[in-house]
């Protein structure tokens, strides 16, 4: 059926491409003193996972992980014997060629620490100093790796201050016409006002006119909602009228 699968057909797919990784094999000369035996009895409790004897040679692996396969993937092999140690590695994809190498050989020096019967020779000495060397280049290119970071993360943050001084002038931009817009506004309306404001003797002539065609009478309520004046105003001018002689007002 299209889009079902089953679990255990999957898993065994994956089972059947293994990625092995990449490996590689250095070889110092040197002179061990004593056997194998005591060699094994050295090295017993240091964290290798297994120690063999085979002929005149003891063989320690060291295995970090393993892949789905449980195939060693991180490992060390050593092998030692009276004139040399051979150390062979894998390179998992995470991990730099220098670097493991580097790591390969801290182990073969302690195990000749731990043995205790190792003679100093030409090529222990040069490995000893290309391991230093790969060391100091490791952390040479390191720091020049933070630097680059640092320079990076140091653009970004100029940036962002950047854009912050951008946004705070900018508000303070906005704020300001903000202000000036409502004092313009409040300017506006004191205008509006004003000339919504009618003169005594507009409203006097309004009041006038509104009895003449009302047949004297004048309802407060209807007039000031005509003309948008205020009852008060509005008795003021009637009031005035009446002083004026223009109108009197009349018992019923």
């Amino acid at each position: 059926m299209t889009g079902q699968f089953e679990p255990k057909k999957i898993f065994s797919s994956l089972q059947k491409t293994p990625a092995r990784p990449q490996e590689k094999t250095i070889r110092i000369k040197t002179r061990l003193s004593g056997a194998p035996n005591s060699w094994a009895s050295s090295l017993s409790g240091t964290g290798f996972g297994k120690l063999s004897i085979r002929s005149s040679t003891l063989h320690a692996s060291l295995v970090n992980s393993l892949d789905l396969q449980k195939n060693p993937h991180d490992y060390i092999n050593l092998v030692f014997s009276k004139n040399y140690i051979e150390a062979t590695y894998s390179i998992p994809s995470q991990n730099s060629a220098a670097r493991r190498e580097l790591e390969a050989l801290r182990l073969v020096f302690l195990c000749l620490s731990a043995t205790g019967q190792c003679a100093l020779t030409p090529q222990l000495s040069a490995a000893a100093s290309n391991s230093l060397q790969t060391a100091l280049s490791l952390i040479s290119k390191s720091l020049a790796e933070i630097s680059a970071k640092n320079d990076e993360l140091e653009a970004a943050l100029a940036a962002q201050d950047e854009r912050i001084r951008a946004l705070h002038d900018e508000r303070e931009r906005v704020a300001r016409r903000s202000l000036e817009d409502a004092r313009r506004l409040q300017s506006l309306s004191s205008k509006l006002d004003s000339l919504m404001y009618l003169p005594d003797s507009f409203l006097d002539e309004a009041a006038l006119a509104w009895l003449l065609s009302h047949g004297g009478q004048i309802s407060i309520s209807e007039f000031c909602s005509t003309h948008g004046a205020t009852p008060a105003r509005a008795e003021e001018s009637l009031d005035r009228l009446c002083k004026a002689g223009k109108i009197s007002r009349v018992q019923k």
